[in-house]
Parts: C-alpha cells; sequence; structure tokens
C-alpha cells in the first residue's frame, strides 16, 4: 500500500480512511487502493474525512464514482467525520441531497443502530 489511505473492515463495512489530502496529483493511487479494497459485491462503504479540511473537485469526482459503483451493485455509501467547511462545500452544489453524510462517527453508529444495513 500506499499509505495515502487506511481500510479497516468493520463488521459488515469497508472503511475508509483517507490519510492525506486527495488532490489531482494522488487521486489515481486512492482510486486504484479503493477498487482493490472492496470485494465487487454489495459492500458498505464508509468514507471517513475526519483528515479532509478541503474538497478539491477530484476528490468529489471520486466521491460520485465510488457511491455509483456501490450502489449498482447492491451497497451503500456513507461519508462520516466531514468538516462543516467539507459539508459546506457539498451543500453549496446540492451533493448534500446525493450522499449520507454524518458530522460524527457516534452519528453514524447511531443510524446503524436504528436502521441496520443488511
Amino acid at each position: 500500500m500506499s499509505g495515502v489511505l487506511q481500510i479497516l473492515h468493520k463488521k459488515e463495512l469497508v472503511w475508509i480512511i483517507p490519510l492525506i489530502q486527495i488532490t489531482r496529483d494522488n487521486f489515481a493511487i486512492f482510486e486504484e487502493e479503493i477498487e482493490w479494497a472492496l470485494s465487487g459485491l454489495a459492500d458498505h462503504v464508509v468514507l471517513d474525512f475526519a483528515r479532509i479540511d478541503y474538497l478539491h473537485s477530484t476528490t468529489i469526482t471520486l466521491m460520485i464514482h465510488l457511491q455509483r459503483e456501490i450502489i449498482v451493485k447492491g451497497g451503500a455509501f456513507f461519508i462520516v467525520n466531514i468538516s462543516k467547511v467539507c459539508k459546506g462545500v457539498l451543500e453549496s452544489v446540492r451533493l448534500d441531497k446525493v450522499f449520507t453524510m454524518f458530522d460524527t462517527e457516534d452519528e453514524f453508529l447511531r443510524f446503524c443502530e436504528r436502521r441496520p444495513l443488511r
């Protein structure tokens, strides 16, 4: 692995944690490592933005591509630990209606308790 992201498997979730900002210079590495980590089946994926403090256009492209791929295969895609700045960017282009986002991991886990994924 390149060290640009960490991938964890927590129960039925594939947890993707970018360790550095996603930019046009490293976008392909992120995409390749994420595709390698997914089973190709109905993965439920959590993209953890705890270390992301701005959204480059390639970050948004990656998010859209990843969500589309996951949903087509019957999985679900979530974004957690999203900063107010990043959330504001997505809201300004109305992508908050496209993505299921949670401000914190705890908020996401409470959501999962109320609505099991499988």
